[in-house]
């Protein structure tokens, strides 16, 4: 209702009887065209992320799935959310009874604590990217796997690489040599990225060219293999073991013992990986399953990503909400006549709690 203003409790208690109908039935009506238009709100961002889960849900079910391990800063955040509703909560309960700084009070604690679910969603992100699970990559390293087309000699000795450390002789090195050798990677990635490999002078490694055996040679600027300079195509397939030495990109994008950290899934059936080699009811992955693993793009983490920013973008809204509540609180704006936008925030706050704790046991139990 347009026109609409709250009346203080000494303007109210100057009403007439009639008066005071007139303003109880304004002020319903007021406050249910408000609520109509944020429940309308509400219903359209629950429609968008309804389409989201089902879109992951026949995402999953249609040939390979990566399911890992969420983040848990996730988790902390969830907490966070959770008490930031209930103070919100209980500011609402405090202006009803006219207690100013009680009102201050908590919604000072809502707005600390929302900022608090958005920095560890921040963290969450990391750690996603941490676990290599970017907003889009690959599953498999198709590109540049260790040890494929090109391996490393470290003061004469073989380097290994199980998929997350470097080993020499069957023993993991030191964080010292891991250092050495991820930044002997760094050099000659961007060695390849320039096309001049000056910088490559390295005494303490050798490049193996793994089918023939040869050790590459760095000279004059150019990489060569028996005198001769690398082929454009060889070329890529050094900088793409490069990366993934300096990056320690193992088979698997995503990093951690599988089907502990993670595994996949093959029309939502688990796919078991032994010895190198992947197996679905106890048989090999036939040719066109390799084919269409090795193309397969990481799609459950864009979908994480999607639903927490999501949620985030939808979240800076009650944010912005909470900082105009904070700042009303501290005029002694409301009390037991006047806390509807109070309310209103409350019920979109308690709103995106909700949805957050359900997407995050969506992805828990369904991912």
């Amino acid at each position: 209702m347009t026109g609409f203003k709250v009346k203080s409790a000494e303007e109210i208690e100057k009403m007439s009887e009639s008066e005071l109908a007139e303003y109880t039935r304004a002020k319903q009506v007021n406050e249910k065209v408000k609520k109509n238009v944020l429940y309308i709100g509400i219903f359209s961002i629950t429609m968008f992320f309804g389409g989201l889960m089902s879109a992951y849900v026949v995402k999953m079910s249609d040939g390979f799935w990566l399911h890992f391990t969420l983040p848990s800063s996730f988790w902390i955040s969830t907490a966070l959310i959770i008490l930031s509703s209930i103070t919100l909560y209980l500011a609402l309960a405090s202006a009803k009874k006219n207690k100013q700084s009680l009102i201050k009070l908590y919604v000072t604690l809502t707005l600390v604590l929302g900022i608090g679910f958005t920095v560890f969603q921040y963290q969450g992100w990391k750690q996603l990217y941490q676990m290599g699970n970017m907003f889009i990559s690959p599953t498999i390293n198709n590109d540049g796997q260790y040890g494929r087309d090109f391996s490393l000699r470290y003061n004469g000795d073989e380097v290994y690489f199980d998929g997350e450390n470097f080993l020499i002789n069957g023993e993991q090195v030191s964080p010292q040599v891991d250092a050495e050798i991820t930044g002997f990677g760094k050099t000659l990635y961007n060695a390849g990225i320039k096309g001049n490999y000056s910088d490559v002078n390295d005494e303490r490694f050798i490049v193996v060219n793994k089918p023939t055996g040869e050790h590459l040679a760095f000279k004059d600027g150019k990489v060569m293999m028996k005198g001769e300079s690398l082929t454009m195509d060889v070329r890529k397939d050094l900088a793409a073991f490069s990366h993934t030495v300096f990056k320690k990109v193992g088979l698997f994008f995503v990093k951690g013992n599988y089907g502990e950290d993670f595994y996949l899934t093959f029309n939502t059936k688990k796919v078991d990986y032994e010895n190198g080699t992947f197996l679905i009811d106890g048989k090999p992955f036939d040719s066109n399953q390799e084919q269409m693993l090795f193309e397969h793009q990481n799609v459950t983490s864009t979908f994480v990503y999607l639903f927490s920013v999501a949620h985030i973008l939808h979240l800076l809204g009650g944010l912005i909400y909470l900082m105009v509540l904070l700042s009303k609180s501290y005029k002694g704006v409301y009390d037991q006549n006047n806390h509807l936008q109070l309310k209103l925030g409350g019920i979109y706050w308690h709103y995106l709690d909700f949805l957050w704790v359900f997407l995050l046991l969506f992805l828990h139990f369904i991912h």
